[in-house]
């Protein structure tokens, strides 16, 4: 059994129930408070929201409206002065085909027309003459004829005479010079014109937008009609009340459909008509309402959890003297010396085994000071006096004890300070273990010390292993991707080749149409080649960018000049804002070309009408680089909030519905992200679904100072057939294993250069035509069975007289380490597969000499 001087504290069970339970109580109080709180927060948000967006459609829905009456009454005027003109003169000849080409002008116009004093309407000289019509009986003409301060007045909703539709009349007064009264101008526009323009509104399934007169009499409302009902709600009364001009209100269940809506409305005090614009009061509050319900779904999860846990905490309070017990039994349990000290280091409760440690009568251990347990003092009493003292919470310290029959032991001592409630030091309570024979085990293990440094030199060599195969992985991908490259080039250098043979024979239209679209298919395919091979270069860490002094200006006007063509057969704007470039700049044009087309490529794919917009200006500058910020905005579909978090990461698309619809890799953005960093800038976007996105990068380019010197030179001329140059006389060995390959390349040096091949499929007939003759330039594939191009070429230039011939190498690689090969190999210079005309003549002017110079 322990000994103890302290006596042991009892806990109420009843009293720890009861405690929990009104601690529980205040605290789902305040989070029912807080809740609600909440919850009115949210819902006046989304109201404040919605009314934001309604007022913003009422304004833009006035204001189209307002444009339309202003285009009608500025044809009105020009009709008018016509009409004084033809009046002086009497001169009515084809006065109804000149209505009608005005009334052509504005489709939303039923009716054009003009009646003179009478109300008769001018009908010019009709042969045979029809039947006078006459518009007395309407009150836009009494109105106008009897008020002569009146000179425009837009009528209430009238049934057409002929046609039975709906329609209203906006008609100006006629006054000759002498101001008397002589005739009206009217035209007529039929209701569906506005049903047409509302139902555009993206209003939810059940909005409204409702079009009055100034006194509140219906014209048009969607869903519902309304003509010519003047019923309004007592809300839009008592907001009008409040404010005539414009202003908003929540509406109970409406008389014409039952819905509850907010609304704000808009009074036109040029044309005088009401504007009101309606969304269903359940639109907006169903997120609220789900809100909401989660809410008190928690609270009652809240409330039953409090009910278990009171009835666990008083289950588990009849518990805790047993677990007093417990611990206690755990108190003399270990094969330490556990045992408290008082502030003056007086033991004051001991474990049984730390009399048996010292050998003492458990009696003798109480009241007995802790510092005479030792054999010598090395410390211990400062340390000790320091815990008591709270000069520190914890100690840990190793000593040798003395036992009662004079025997020595070594203990590790470790203590940990007691606190009253208030923070104040009481004692400490110690734990003692006997380490004797751990000392005795610490020196066997110095002797597997060297053995240890063995350990570590062997797995250092493990990880050097590790490094050299993961270094061969990175290898081998890059020989897969030179590989994959080839495979798919050299097919399509034959693809795009014969296609361009086969548009300059002239075949039918259809035949044309068709090789376009094959030839635009191969060029899509090498694009989506082109971003894998960027994005792997990217990953491995070799992608470098050049640097070459270009003009920003000229590089955006080739950028739009690029997308024009698909822009205009997508009837979309395309336009460019510059702001203050410099006209020179050092930096990789290419790349910052490649960026900007994956921008405007993607801008023209997800835009349906509207425009795009390419802006570029100086975010910030110093004197010796600038920043430049780019962007491209357009009225597009927009991106989801969701959607926009995975953008700019490879093979990301916003969905698989708009994969199918719109195609692509995923891998556009992701490349611009890379560039835009490696050119010290960053990207970003913002959008707005069904409104439009802008997407962003910045660029840090040097600055070039005037120094005298070439300038740039101007951008090349297209290249045509008729100015490719000709070569008939140059003797030009050709060495490719793809017969299809042979073909493509042969007949575009016969018919663009004039150049005759002999051909060669492998390396050993290309060395043995060497042997036979002498060359002026020898096109080489690279990757040929056999002797490979390489070996080829080192071969040729170990040939008697062949070491300053031109050895052009076709490779369908693009990494930097296949060029620097061929360098290495005695080759001159290559030719990139697919073969592109214009790299074909480079090559073909800087290696040969045309025959005018000759």
């Amino acid at each position: 059994m322990p000994v103890s001087m302290i006596e042991t504290s009892r806990l109420s069970s009843r009293a720890l129930a009861v405690r929990l339970l009104l601690g529980s109580l205040v605290l789902a109080t305040c989070v029912v408070a807080l809740a609600v709180y909440f919850l009115h927060l949210g819902l006046r948000q989304a109201e404040e929201k919605t009314r934001t967006e309604v007022e913003n459609l009422a304004l833009v829905l006035d204001r189209e409206i307002a444009s339309s009456f202003e285009k009608v009454d500025l044809l009105l005027r020009a009709l008018g002065d016509d009409y004084l003109r033809r009046h002086a003169n009497r001169q009515f000849a084809d006065y109804d085909a000149y209505l009608d080409e005005l009334r052509q002008r504005l489709p939303m116009l039923a009716l054009l027309g003009v009646a003179d004093s009478r109300g008769l309407v001018s009908q010019g000289d009709a042969n045979p003459p029809r039947a006078a019509i006459s518009i007395t009986d309407r009150d836009y003409f009494r109105v106008l004829r009897d008020n002569p301060h009146r000179q425009l007045v837009i009528s209430e909703p009238l049934r057409g005479r002929i046609s039975g539709r709906w329609a209203i009349v906006v008609a100006r007064r006629l006054s000759d010079k002498a101001g008397r009264f002589i005739g009206v101008a009217y035209a007529s526009i039929d209701l569906a014109y506005f049903e047409k323009l509302f139902a555009e509104l993206r209003l939810g399934e059940l909005g409204a937008i409702s079009f009055r007169d100034e006194q509140l009499g219906g014209i048009v409302r969607i869903p519902h009609e309304m003509t010519g009902s003047s019923h309004v709600s007592n809300e839009f009364r008592d907001a009008l009340a409040r404010s005539s001009e414009r202003g908003w209100y929540v509406s109970g269940n409406s008389t014409a459909d039952g819905v509850a809506r907010l609304y704000a409305y808009r009074f036109n005090p040029q044309y005088r008509y009401y504007l009101n614009v309606g969304m269903e009061m359940a639109t907006y509050r169903h997120a609220w309402m789900a809100q909401f319900q989660g809410s008190f779904a928690l609270l009652g999860v809240l409330f039953l959890l409090i009910g278990l846990g009171a009835w666990s905490a008083h289950r588990d309070a009849r518990r805790i003297a047993l677990r007093e017990r417990t611990l206690q039994t755990l108190f003399d349990t270990p094969d330490a010396a556990i045992f408290m000290v008082d502030r003056n280091a007086r033991i004051i409760q001991a474990n049984e085994r730390m009399a048996e440690m010292w050998g003492l009568e458990s009696s003798s251990l109480l009241g007995r000071g802790y510092l005479e347990l030792l054999a010598a003092d090395t410390g211990e009493k400062q340390r000790i006096d320091t815990l008591l003292a709270a000069g520190t919470d914890h100690l840990r310290s190793e000593n040798e004890y003395l036992r009662a029959d004079g025997s020595a032991f070594h203990g590790l001592h470790c203590s940990r300070l007691l606190r009253s409630e208030t923070g104040h030091p009481l004692g400490a309570v110690c734990l003692v273990t006997d380490i004797s024979e751990e000392r005795r085990n610490s020196r066997e293990l110095e002797r597997y010390r060297d053995r240890l440094e063995e350990l570590v030199a062997e797995r250092t060599l493990e990880l050097e292993a590790a490094k050299a195969y993961a270094e061969g992985a990175s290898r081998a991908k890059s020989r897969f991707l030179a590989n994959m490259s080839h495979e798919i080039r050299t097919p399509m250098n034959a693809i795009i080749g014969l296609t361009h043979l086969l548009l300059r024979d002239s075949p039918a239209p259809a035949q044309a149409e068709r090789l376009y679209k094959i030839g635009g298919a191969a060029e899509h395919l090498l694009a989506v080649l082109n971003d894998i091979l960027d994005i792997s270069k990217i990953e491995s860490g070799k992608l470098s960018l050049q640097s070459e002094i270009f003009e920003p200006r000229q590089l955006l006007e080739k950028m739009l000049a690029l997308c024009s063509e698909r822009a205009e057969a997508r009837k979309l704007g395309l336009r460019c804002e510059i702001s203050g470039l410099p006209s020179r700049l050092l930096g990789d044009s290419t790349r910052l070309s490649q960026a900007l087309l994956n921008y405007l490529s993607n801008a023209i794919k997800f835009t349906e009408k509207g425009e795009i917009v390419l802006r570029a200006a100086i975010q910030e500058e110093d004197g010796q680089s600038v920043l430049l910020r780019f962007e491209v905005e357009d009225t597009g579909i927009g991106i989801a909030p969701e959607a926009m978090a995975r953008l700019f990461h490879a093979f990301e698309q916003l969905d698989d519905s708009a994969t199918r619809r719109f195609g692509g890799t995923g891998l556009g953005l992701a490349i611009t992200r890379h560039l835009a960093r490696l050119m010290g800038g960053e990207v970003g976007a913002s959008s707005r679904p069904g409104i439009g996105s802008l997407f962003w990068m910045s660029a840090r380019f040097g600055r070039v100072f005037p120094v005298e010197g070439p300038r740039l030179a101007a951008p090349a001329p297209a290249l045509g057939d008729e100015a490719f140059p000709r070569f008939p006389n140059a003797r030009v060995l050709l060495v490719e294993d793809d017969a299809d390959n042979r073909e493509v390349v042969g007949d575009l040096l016969r018919n663009l250069a004039g150049i005759h091949p002999d051909l060669a499929e492998n390396g050993e007939q290309a060395l043995l035509r060497l042997e036979q003759g002498d060359y002026d330039l020898i096109l080489l594939d690279l990757a040929m069975p056999g002797i490979d191009g390489f070996e080829t070429a080192r071969r040729i230039r170990r040939l008697p007289g062949m070491g300053k011939v031109p050895v052009i190498a076709l490779t369908a690689n693009v990494f930097a380490d296949d060029r620097r090969r061929c360098l290495e190999a005695g080759m001159s210079d290559h030719l990139p597969k697919p073969v592109e005309i214009r790299s074909l003549c480079r090559v073909l002017r800087q290696w040969l000499v045309p025959v005018s110079v000759q």
